[in-house]
């Protein structure tokens, strides 16, 4: 078994003797390394160069760099108008899961929808209480306090005071009437 391997299993007198060995071991190179003045100069000026750079790396830490006037942000030449409209359109933070939303126990019937390519074309068929049916846009002012906000394929978003409520479309269960009897067959 060898010294290393004996060393792993964890022997510490193994262990306290291998320190002194390299301990003393190196103190005698030292003692020699200081007995020539040559080697014993050249090694401070070494240690003192290291200690130099060491101390100018940090100093320079410190020190402002001057900044380059043309990598600082310019504004662009052309200022872009954008309408606040647009950007609420964008979505930054997500779209609200409309299904969650209470249904509205407001006066309102919604019976239909028109949509278009983009939200703003679409149109609803909303009938406020015993008045007749009219058409609403996007924003328009159902009733006092009610405007709406969204205009979904099957319902729509409204803010009734503060409140976001949906109105879902009326729809009617198709009713098949039977088909018609034979009468006879045609003869040709």
């Amino acid at each position: 078994m060898s010294v290393f391997s004996y060393c792993c299993v964890g022997d510490p007198f193994v262990i306290l003797w291998l320190m002194q060995f390299s301990l003393a071991t190196l103190s005698e190179y030292w003692q020699a390394a200081i007995n020539d003045r040559r080697l014993a100069i050249s090694v401070l000026l070494l240690v003192c160069l290291l200690l130099l750079v060491s101390v100018g790396r940090s100093i320079d830490l410190f020190i402002p760099k001057p900044v380059d006037s043309s990598a600082a942000y310019q504004p662009p030449e052309k200022a872009v108008a954008v309408n606040p409209a647009e950007i609420a359109r964008w979505h930054l933070m997500g779209e609200a899961d409309v299904s969650s939303l209470p249904t509205t126990t407001l006066a309102l019937k919604l019976t239909g929808i028109f949509t278009g390519a983009d939200g703003q074309q679409a149109t609803a068929i909303i009938k406020v209480g015993d008045d007749p049916e009219r058409v609403y846009h996007l924003g328009d002012q159902v009733s006092a306090g009610v405007v709406i906000v969204k205009i979904l394929p099957m319902s729509i978003i409204l803010k009734a005071n503060g409140d976001m409520q949906q109105l879902p479309l009326q729809q009617q269960q198709l009713q098949f009437l039977p088909a018609p009897k034979r009468l006879g067959a045609v003869k040709g």
